[in-house]
């Protein structure tokens, strides 16, 4: 067994979580993983046959059910780092890969690198508007079919640790001042890359956070994009040539700048979640 747990979390979320298994049991074998379950028990324990699955009850939605499902998270998180040299946890619609011109194990990458806690810089993978794609087939890579991606310094996480961390709701930011922002790791966030997916699920979660007798969106549950039933049309190819890295100079140089610690002690990082999209470097095609 490697010296790292990967950690995710799943409520209804198949085809994310197929794509999740799929990519990691490459890196590690099964017993390197967790899966926590959040509903639908029986039905992820069989899908995550062979890897750490927990059970976690569903409380009833309130407001502070994120807050506390990423206290939870950070919690969990920070106990595997005693017994392992690193813990990484991405949420399941998440991807986190390393840049094919060095090298193809993004495990091995990480238990190699020094700093306590890391940053992939996050991009969102986005079908285009534009496009008339077919819908998502899992026989062959995902990036190969969905190659155009944004800017999403949000998305920069510091999910990758070797030491206890706290982790503020969506886990965007965390209690750490000294977060190492990696040019080689890249973490794909999948929400948008499929319409039919997209649509699918938008529609559950709109349903968790509506009032059921006045049809009303009950302010204050779940995240911003639960709320949402259609984005793609807020997004537009800039460029259709492949870029030669996923860099974003200006996004990176401001979220490196900009670290304030709020109210809360987390230590929070500017950054912007652009609409133009970009076509990935041909090399990272088949990554996943």
């Amino acid at each position: 067994m490697k010296p790292i747990a990967i950690l995710t979390m799943v409520y209804d979320d198949d085809i994310y979580l197929k794509i999740w298994l799929a990519y990691w049991e490459r890196f590690v074998p099964r017993s390197n993983l967790y899966v926590l379950i959040h509903a639908n028990h029986d039905h992820y324990e069989e899908m995550a046959r062979g890897c750490n699955t927990i059970r976690i009850a569903r409380p009833q939605v309130h407001v502070d059910l994120e807050v506390d499902r990423w206290r939870m998270l950070s919690s969990l998180a920070s106990s595997l780092t005693f017994m392992f040299e690193r813990v990484i946890y991405t949420d399941v619609d998440e991807i986190i890969a390393l840049d094919p011109k060095n090298g193809s194990d993004p495990v091995e990458h990480v238990l190699n690198r020094t700093e306590a806690v890391i940053s992939p810089y996050g991009v969102d993978v986005v079908e285009p508007a534009e496009l008339d794609l077919p819908p998502i087939d899992l026989s062959r890579p995902i990036l190969s079919q969905r190659s155009f991606v944004c800017s999403s310094a949000p998305y920069s996480k510091p999910c990758i640790t070797s030491e206890p961390i706290i982790w503020s709701k969506g886990g965007h930011y965390s209690d750490k001042r000294e977060v190492f922002l990696s040019e080689d790791l890249v973490l794909f966030h999948l929400r948008l890359f499929d319409r039919g997916v997209y649509q699918e699920r938008s529609a559950n979660r709109r349903a968790m956070v509506t009032d059921p007798g006045t049809g009303k969106v009950i302010e204050g549950l779940g995240g911003p994009s639960w709320q949402r039933t259609n984005e793609f049309e807020r997004y537009a190819i800039k460029a259709s040539e492949p870029m030669r890295k996923i860099r974003f100079r200006k996004d990176r140089a401001k979220w490196l700048s900009s670290a304030s610690q709020d109210e809360q002690g987390f230590w929070k990082r500017k950054g912007w979640l652009r609409k133009e999209l970009h076509r990935i470097p041909e090399r990272f095609e088949t990554v996943f």
